[in-house]
C-alpha cells in the first residue's frame, strides 16, 4: 500500500513538471499554423493582385469582405457553412477554408456554429478571426469611399502589415464581417493570444510574431509604415 502511494506521489511530481512543457509545446503548435495560415492568406492575396492588375482586396462592407474575395484562391475544404456574402447565393454552402480559423482563439468554435436562425433566409454563416489592415484602403467610415489597395504603391510592403490576428469581439455583429483592424472599434482590435504576442503577415509576403510593445501606436496623422498611412508614392 504504502509503495502504490509512493509511485502515486511520483507520478503526481512527474505530471505537474510535465504539464506546464506540454502546455508551452501546444501554444507553440497552436502558433505555427497560425503563422503558416497567415503565410496562405498573403499568398491568396497576391493571387487575387495577379488577376486584379496589381491590386489588393479592399475591406470593404459586410456585404463583400476580404476574405470573400479572395476565396477563389483559398485552399477549399467543405463546411455546410455560408459565407455573409452577396457574392454568394445564401442557400448554397460556400466552400471555405480553416486557414481563416486561429486555433489560439478560445472562441473558434464558435467559427463554425454561429445561429444565424434570425436572419432571412435562416442559414449559419462564417467568419473569421483574422483581420485586415484598414488602413491600407484609407480612412473613411464611408465603404463607398474606401479604395482597393494596390500593391505598387506600397512603399515598404516589408514593414506594412496586410493581415493579422484579431479579436471575435463581444459578438457576432455586422461588424465582425468587415473583418478589419480599425481603432474605431478597439474591442476588435489586434489580438495577442500567442503568449502574450500576434501573429502578422506583411505586405511582402513574410510572416512574424510581435508583441504589443512592438506594435507601433496608431494615432489620427501616423505616418508609421506600419499601418501604412501616408506612404503613399
Amino acid at each position: 500500500m504504502i509503495e502504490l502511494l509512493v509511485v502515486i506521489a511520483i507520478i503526481s511530481i512527474l505530471a505537474g513538471m510535465l504539464l506546464p512543457t506540454l502546455s508551452k509545446a501546444r501554444a507553440k503548435a497552436h502558433q505555427a499554423v497560425c503563422l503558416n495560415n497567415l503565410k496562405e492568406l498573403g499568398m491568396c492575396f497576391f493571387l487575387y493582385a495577379d488577376d486584379w492588375d496589381g491590386f489588393f482586396p479592399k475591406d470593404a462592407t459586410m456585404s463583400n469582405v476580404w476574405f470573400t474575395q479572395i476565396a477563389l484562391y483559398i485552399p477549399q475544404t467543405r463546411t455546410g457553412f455560408t459565407a455573409y456574402s452577396s457574392m454568394y447565393d445564401p442557400t448554397e454552402d460556400m466552400w471555405i477554408s480553416g486557414i481563416l480559423r486561429c486555433p489560439a482563439e478560445p472562441k473558434s468554435s464558435a467559427f463554425w456554429n454561429v445561429d444565424w436562425s434570425g436572419m432571412e433566409p435562416a442559414v449559419n454563416k462564417v467568419a473569421t478571426w483574422y483581420g485586415i489592415n484598414g488602413y491600407l484602403c484609407g480612412t473613411s467610415s464611408d465603404p463607398d469611399l474606401r479604395y482597393w489597395p494596390k500593391l505598387s504603391r506600397i512603399i515598404k510592403p516589408g514593414q506594412t502589415f496586410l493581415v493579422c490576428d484579431m479579436k471575435p469581439g463581444p459578438e457576432l455583429d455586422n461588424s465582425d464581417y468587415y473583418a478589419r483592424i480599425n481603432f474605431n472599434h478597439p474591442e476588435m482590435g489586434i489580438a495577442y493570444r500567442h503568449s502574450a504576442s500576434a501573429d502578422f503577415v506583411f505586405c511582402d509576403g513574410h510572416v512574424e510574431s510581435r508583441t504589443k510593445q512592438q506594435v507601433p501606436v496608431w494615432h489620427p496623422g501616423t505616418n508609421d509604415p506600419f499601418w501604412f498611412s501616408g506612404q503613399i508614392q
